[in-house]
């Protein structure tokens, strides 16, 4: 799954200090200068331990804002489990709406996480197999996009060409389905000779970079709505509009960095329709 860029977690955390009504906003940003002279001293410093530190919080109402930050990361995803667990009729919209508020519910009250699918499973509502098969299939989602970037990256930087992207696509598909793993696109470029490891790790920087910002972006649209779902959850019909809103704006943001074109992430869709 995705990960939080350090410095965006930083920012949601001061957000959400002041959102809560943990810490007050004036106090907060005039301490920032402070943290930053002593980050430049003390590279491990992060802004959690700081204010921490400072007094200006207290390290449970820290490890609150953590388990906030994480179940925003959380329901994002199991939001779209219940798309796809729905969309293979594995079980209905009424008790993947269930599940949904009761872990609100659990969060609100305990600030537990339990993730939907051991919900459903714990309720005899979709098969261990079935979500293990559903989690699955969203960690080769994740891989599915990193690939294609690093590809598109390699053919701009002229490491390699595309015909050599495609046939590493396909030898890394078949070692997919002989062995079960998946091997990374750059080191399969790397065992044709089509890529130097200098060249890999020039594409996985740039690479970096790029996700950086795409997790900036998304992260700024998501802020100001993390943990405002009620009680009562979202209905079936809201999940539906979430995730297709989510995976349009992934798309124009990629589209506007160059990471893909127009007529790439119309085949996408189509074929993502087809999936599950």
């Amino acid at each position: 799954m995705k990960k939080t860029n350090t410095k965006d977690s930083e920012l949601l955390i001061i957000k959400l200090a002041i959102k809560y009504g943990i810490a007050e906003k004036d106090k907060l940003v005039s301490s920032l200068p402070d943290y930053k002279q002593q980050k430049k001293e003390n590279s491990d410093l992060n802004i959690g331990s700081f204010l921490v530190k400072s007094k200006l919080i207290t390290e449970k109402q820290l490890q609150f804002l953590h388990s906030v930050l994480k179940m925003a990361e959380i329901n994002e995803q199991d939001r779209n489990f219940g798309i796809i667990a729905i969309k293979n009729n594995f079980t209905s919209q009424f008790h993947v709406k269930k599940a949904l508020q009761y872990q609100a519910r659990l969060f609100k009250k305990s600030y537990s996480i339990q993730y939907i699918g051991d919900i459903l499973v714990d309720w005899d509502k979709i098969l261990p197999e079935q979500r293990d098969a559903i989690m699955s299939r969203q960690n080769r989602l994740d891989d599915n996009r990193e690939h294609m970037q690093f590809g598109k990256i390699g053919i701009e930087k002229k490491f390699f060409t595309e015909n050599d992207l495609e046939d590493a696509l396909k030898d890394q598909w078949r070692f997919f389905k002989r062995e079960k793993k998946i091997k990374l696109l750059g080191e399969v470029l790397v065992d044709h000779e089509k890529l130097t490891l200098s060249q890999r790790d020039s594409i996985l920087g740039s690479q970096r970079d790029m996700q950086i910002q795409l997790t900036k972006d998304q992260k700024e649209q998501k802020s100001t709505a993390i943990m405002e779902t009620d009680d009562d959850g979202p209905s079936p019909v809201d999940t539906l509009t979430n995730i297709s809103n989510q995976e349009k704006y992934f798309a124009a943001i990629a589209i506007k960095n160059g990471l893909v074109s127009l007529d790439q992430v119309k085949l996408a869709f189509r074929k993502q329709s087809k999936i599950f």
